[in-house]
Parts: structure tokens; sequence; C-alpha cells
């Protein structure tokens, strides 16, 4: 079956890097992409042949129709209305593979997503914890999400208290408090887990929380209710966490992670206190956490460096980012 000629016109310029970084890595044997930047730019039905036109616009859908005979699909927030009958109403902030799904079913195809090893890649989840040097894991779990972003979706879930992400610019809108208690309540939905999400370039980031508190005070059940509600609703490749304090149930979410990236310092007391750390999860019975542990030596950083953002460029450039590079790439191609 030939793929699918899908337009679109989205203004929201973020939710289309996003739409079309999924569609091309996910659908791309079943989807043709048409991007339009402007309204006038969309072609007339004799001039290229559209299967279906997704937009998203402040302006009246029905503007779009012309004398097209494709189907036309509107992006729109929950709750928004949507008047005509000639073009078919899609929420917004729903799972993008939702949209996709709803697409390929009204014009008649069936979606055919690219597999690996026979199975739809899912959602990993990395740790970065340190027993020693954990000032230096937020910088390396930042260089890391912004190397694995060339190539992937990627989020970074901070659990460490004054790791120095608000370094990044904030704003008032919800943060990892309110996400832990919209889980633990059953309010949690999309569209506040965006309002949750701050940007740095092509990496996403749950804004930190203000009463730090909170972090230890959750317990396990919580933390896997949010990781399910990313894993089930958003699109993310990679999720990375950066643990910091233990909570209740610490090493059950630790376990979960599919690799763990752990700040190693050479000699004295950081020797002595990652020694107690594996002989404590070998006597909880946790010997396959030791076995995902990828030690990371942090290089020595300049003394006039002392912000977060340059420490970041630095390592993503240099000889240390590279050896990042290729382990992450290694290990994201065996799961």
């Amino acid at each position: 079956m030939g793929k699918i000629s899908l337009g679109i016109y989205i203004e929201d310029q973020e939710y289309e890097k996003r739409f079309c970084a999924i569609v091309m890595s996910r659908y791309r044997a079943s989807v043709r992409l048409h991007i339009y930047s402007e309204q006038k730019e969309i072609p007339q039905e004799n001039q290229t042949h559209l299967d279906a036109l997704l937009i998203e616009t402040q302006s009246d859908p029905d503007l779009f129709i012309g004398e097209r005979n494709c189907k036309v699909f509107c992006l729109q927030e929950a709750g928004n209305k949507n008047m005509s009958k000639k073009v078919i109403t899609l929420e917004k902030y729903q799972n993008i593979a939702a949209v996709m799904d709803e697409i390929m079913r009204e014009v008649g195809r069936e979606i055919c997503e690219i597999r690996e090893s026979g199975q739809l890649q899912q959602t990993q989840f990395w740790a970065i914890y340190g027993v020693c040097e954990s000032e230096f894991q937020l910088p390396f779990c930042l260089t890391l999400a912004t190397i694995l972003a060339e190539r992937e979706r990627v989020m970074v879930l901070d659990l460490q208290e004054n790791s120095g992400l608000f370094e990044l610019p904030q704003n008032d809108c919800l943060n990892l408090e309110d996400v832990l208690l919209l889980t633990k309540t059953r309010q949690m939905t999309l569209e506040k887990l965006e309002d949750a999400t701050g940007h740095r370039g092509e990496v996403d980031y749950i804004y930190p929380a203000r009463n730090t508190e909170i972090i230890s005070e959750a317990d396990y059940k919580i933390y896997q209710s949010v990781i399910d509600f990313i894993r089930e609703n958003a699109d993310y490749q990679v999720v990375l966490i950066n643990f910091g304090s233990r909570f209740q149930g610490f090493f059950d979410l630790l376990n979960q992670c599919g690799r763990v990236y752990m700040m190693q310092k050479k000699g004295g007391l950081g020797r002595w206190r990652e020694q107690e750390f594996t002989a404590e999860l070998q006597r909880r019975g946790y010997q396959s956490i030791i076995d995902r542990i990828s030690r990371v030596e942090i290089p020595l950083i300049a003394g006039n460096i002392n912000d977060c953002e340059t420490i970041v460029e630095q390592w993503r450039w240099n000889d240390f980012g590279d050896s990042i590079r290729k382990m992450s790439y290694r290990e994201a191609v065996s799961g």
C-alpha cells in the first residue's frame, strides 16, 4: 500500500516541530509530508494531490476547504467547538499517535510504523545518579539529553534538590510539584503535562519543584504513575531521570531504568562510597542494577566556568561529549 500525502499547516511552531519529528521517525513508511508555513502556500487540488490536510490555526477552518476534495483535519484544544461540518476536529494535546491513527482511519489506510527487531520502539528511561560528584549530575544529564536530542525526542525529569535547573528560564506554569499531585489524584492530562514542560533547545524538561521537600515525600507508587503516564501518553524516545536524595521506593524506581549513569571520582572517599552503594545493591538483591551501571568520570572544569549552560556547551563539543555520544548511541541501539 502506497504512502498517503499529508499536508500540514500548523501555526504553533513548537507543536509543528514536534509533530513532524514524530511522524518522520515513526510513520515514514506510511506518510509523505508536505509542510506549509503560510496558508497561501497550500496548493489547490489540481496542483498537488493531497490525501489529507492537517491544520492548526486561529482562522476559520472553512477557509482551508476551497475546491479540495481531500479530508481536512483541524487541531483544537479540548473544549473548543468547531461548528464546521466539512472539517474533522482533533484534540491538539492528545497523543500524536492517536492523531495519526484518526487521520489514517479517515482516509482508509492502515498505519505502518517503523519497527526495530519486530517491536515498536518504546520510551526508554535512563537514570543519572552519584554518591559523589553529585553537583555534576545536572550538567551531565543536560549534555547527554542534548546529544540524544540530535536523533531522539528527549525529556528530563529532575528529582535532584537544588540541582541548578532553576538557572534555566522559568515561568509561572505548572511544575514537578503539580505533576506529582495531579498524578496522585488521577487528574493528570497531556495538556497539563505540556504546561509543566519547559524547553531547552530540542530538550524538554519538567519545571523543577519550588518546594523541594516534595521530592522525598513522594513515594515509588507516585513516581511510577508519572512514568506510566509519560510512557502511555507522551511521545518521547528517552526520558532521563536525574536522581537526588533517596525516597521510599528509590531502588525500585532505579530498577525501572534501563541504563544507570553514575558519577565517579577516582580514589579517596568517593571510591569508598561507591563500594558501599554497590554492596547495598547486592544486599537488596539488585544485581541487575549493578549490571546496568555506566560509570562516568567527570573531566576537569576550568576554574572560571561556574554555570551549567557553559559546562554543557563545553562538554557537548569536546572529547568528553564525543565519548558520551558514542556510548549513548550504542546503548540506544541495544535498548
